[in-house]
C-alpha cells in the first residue's frame, strides 16, 4: 500500500511538471503579443503609439485620462466620456496638447471621472507592451518580460491587446 502511494506520488509529480512545461510552451507562443497590466508607468519610446487601459468599478462619466511627464506636468489630457464598468481601452499617440511628438521616456497616466451620485472615481490604469520572452518561475508559472522592462507573472495580465 505505502508503496503504492510512493509511485502515485511520483506519477502525479511527472504530471504536473509535464502540465507546467505545456503551459510555459504555451505562453512562450506570446512573444510580441501586448498584454494589457495594471499600472500607470508608460516607457515611451518616441515613436509608437501606446495602448491604454481603464477598468472602472462603475459606470463613469466625464472620464479625464492625463499624461504626465516624469516631473509631474501634463504632456497632454484626453476627455474619454462616459465609460461603462469593466475594461476600456484607448490609445494615446505619443503627442502633447500642442500634437507635437514627445521625447522617449518615463510617463504616467493617471485617469478620473464621475459615477452615477457624481461622486469622484479613479479606474484603474492599464499599460500594455509587447512580450518580449518568457522566463520560467520557481515554481512552474510562466513570466512575462516585457519591452518597457516590467516583468510580471503570467496572472497578472487583464487583457491582451494584440
Amino acid at each position: 500500500m505505502v508503496s503504492s502511494m510512493g509511485n502515485m506520488n511520483t506519477s502525479m509529480t511527472a504530471m504536473l511538471a509535464q502540465m507546467q512545461s505545456v503551459n510555459f510552451m504555451n505562453q512562450a507562443a506570446l512573444i510580441g503579443h501586448s498584454p494589457a497590466v495594471a499600472g500607470n508607468g508608460i516607457a515611451f519610446d518616441g515613436t509608437n503609439q501606446v495602448m491604454l487601459g481603464a477598468n472602472a468599478a462603475n459606470p463613469l462619466k466625464s472620464v479625464i485620462a492625463t499624461i504626465t511627464d516624469a516631473s509631474g506636468s501634463t504632456v497632454n489630457s484626453v476627455d474619454l466620456g462616459s465609460l461603462n464598468a469593466g475594461m476600456s481601452n484607448f490609445v494615446w499617440n505619443g503627442k502633447d496638447a500642442g500634437g507635437n511628438t514627445v521625447a522617449a521616456g518615463m510617463y504616467y497616466l493617471g485617469l478620473s471621472g464621475k459615477n452615477a451620485a457624481d461622486a469622484n472615481e479613479n479606474p484603474t490604469a492599464y499599460v500594455a507592451s509587447a512580450v518580449a520572452s518568457v522566463t520560467k518561475g520557481s515554481n512552474g508559472d510562466a513570466i512575462l518580460n516585457l519591452l518597457d522592462g516590467r516583468t510580471i507573472n503570467s496572472s497578472e495580465v487583464q487583457q491582451w491587446i494584440s
